[in-house]
């Protein structure tokens, strides 16, 4: 199978990306896999919005550009920061030209939230299901295009990559292979240019508010491939995510319900986060789960609460429908009672080091989205910069790729090759204990990002070395499995993560000042 583009992920950034391909050349042929056969991906679960100034009477490029650096504790790459809040207005314009409707006022002006980090409100949103609503209307607009295919149900197993000849040291990126999991039967597509958009790695930590398909599978693609990363170690855990005794995928609760007025508050109701912030239940979403953390552990207990119920059943089933019924999951309403909260894993910050144009350090491959690190994010990424950011950097991507189009060529491996990749992947085995050492890696990991144990990464590190030669035996013996795959990728991520103080493929920083 051939493809002029093949995109990974079929999120926000991978969607707006295949509708830019074909906008700027409707004979762009271009094949969307996805692993799940629902759809699902992060975007459908973001709650918040999309920052962008939208009211340039009240807010301006330069505030959003000082709080977003702000969050990101200075660590953002100024250039990115800029480019992203400048053209953030015209994503939003995208986005509502592709049918998103966003909330509005009688007036027919974009209603804007305000959120923790920022100095302003200038958050678009639709109700507190933001992220349901765009990844409906985009994939509308998907299947209004006959070029552009999405594969439901394929799980992308590795990049297809051969060494340029005329270029030292430099790799090239000519597509992927991946079975079908309906039928497990692995096929190859070859492309012109590859993009990875295959969102995090909750998975990875005891608690998460990411859906069970965020194990950082285009990411550990790409470092198995050789391609360089930034950041991996900076990892933003969401501060309000419904707290439950089980490890698994957390509900969250949108920062927007602090920003209509929401207090955290602990077992003697006292808000407590103004002792460590002025800023309150405002402060960037690191400090306060810094605060709540420090709190769970001075009291001994494993949770403190949202407290919503000042706000009104009216405003908050109007509102906020989606908090509502993560509340009701637990046998909670907000209008009536206290929501136990604990912050859980949300959103990998760094990633596949990549230019403004989303180009690797691999020829032909790009990077989108939640598993590319552009140095917007920083230390911690600013509330509502993420989806946004998936929109603008991925109209980047599609020209970019449009005007180098001519100078790609399609080259795959042998049939040599073929058939020793085929023969790896036969049977539906899962060796015993794989899902022991999936919660051995979730507790070791949450241990060292969130609760900063004094624990050496080097016993951590030996472990996951241990645990990779256990997976990759079974991978290499013919058991194939989903969740096999899976943790190989985890297992990848993970080594990378805690060894970034030695990582040599971290990118130096590039500075320039902003000129507003």
């Amino acid at each position: 199978m051939e493809t002029d583009v093949l995109i990974i992920g079929s999120g926000v950034s991978g969607l707006s990306c295949a509708l830019n391909l074909v906008k700027k050349d409707p004979n762009c042929k271009v094949i969307i896999l996805d692993k799940s056969l629902e759809g699902e991906c992060n975007t459908r679960h973001a709650q918040g919005g999309l920052a962008a100034v939208m009211d340039p009477s009240r807010d301006d490029f330069f505030f959003h550009y000082q709080d977003t650096m702000e969050a990101g504790r200075y660590k953002s790459f100024p250039h990115v920061v800029k480019y992203l809040v400048e053209n953030a207005p015209s994503g939003i314009q995208d986005l509502s030209n592709w049918g998103v409707g966003f909330d509005r006022d009688s007036k027919g002006g974009l209603v804007l939230g305000l959120e923790g980090g920022h100095s302003q409100p200038r958050i678009v949103h639709y109700k507190d299901c933001t992220g349901s609503e765009i990844h409906q209307k985009l994939l509308l607009q998907i299947k209004q295009h006959p070029n552009i295919h999405l594969l439901k149900g394929t799980f992308t197993i590795d990049l297809i990559t051969n060494d340029l000849e005329e270029k030292a040291n430099q790799k090239v990126c000519f597509g992927a292979w991946g079975v079908d999991l309906t039928k497990n039967e692995v096929f190859r597509i070859f492309s012109g240019a590859t993009v990875l958009a295959t969102g995090g790695t909750g998975w990875m930590f005891e608690k998460t508010t990411n859906p069970s398909i965020a194990t950082g599978d285009g990411l550990a693609m790409a470092i198995r491939a050789g391609a360089r990363t930034r950041d991996l170690n900076h990892y933003q855990f969401h501060p309000t995510a419904i707290h439950q005794k089980k490890n698994d995928r957390a509900l969250l609760i949108t920062e927007a319900l602090r920003g209509a007025g929401a207090h955290i508050v602990n077992y003697q109701l006292e808000r407590f986060l103004f002792n460590g912030d002025s800023r309150g239940e405002l402060a960037t979403r690191d400090v306060v789960t810094h605060l709540i953390q420090e709190e769970m552990q001075k009291s001994g207990m494993p949770n403190v609460y949202l407290d919503a119920r000042h706000l009104g059943k009216e405003k908050l089933e109007s509102r906020f429908p989606q908090v509502v019924l993560n509340c009701s999951q637990i046998g909670l309403h907000p209008a009536e009672d206290l929501i136990p909260i604990a912050p859980a894993a949300h959103y990998q910050c760094g990633g596949i080091s990549v230019d403004l144009n989303g180009l690797s350090s691999i020829a032909q491959l790009y990077a989108l989205g939640e598993c590319a690190g552009t140095g917007l994010h920083g230390a911690n990424r600013l509330a509502s910069n993420s989806l946004i950011e998936g929109v603008v950097f991925a109209k980047n991507v599609a020209l970019t790729i449009l005007s180098a189009q001519n100078q790609t060529q399609i080259i795959g491996p042998t049939q040599k090759e073929n058939n020793q990749i085929q023969g790896k992947l036969d049977r539906r085995e899962c060796p015993v204990g794989i899902d022991n050492l999936l919660n051995q890696l979730k507790t070791e990991m949450s241990a060292i990002m969130l609760r900063s144990e004094n624990y050496q990464r080097g016993v951590l590190g030996a472990k996951i070395m241990e645990w990779k030669k256990l997976v990759d035996n079974a991978f290499q013996k013919n058991k194939f499995n989903q969740k096999i795959l899976e943790i190989r990728n985890l297992l990848d991520v993970a080594e990378k993560v805690i060894d970034f103080p030695l990582n040599k493929n971290m990118d130096v920083e590039y500075h320039e000042n902003f000129q507003v």
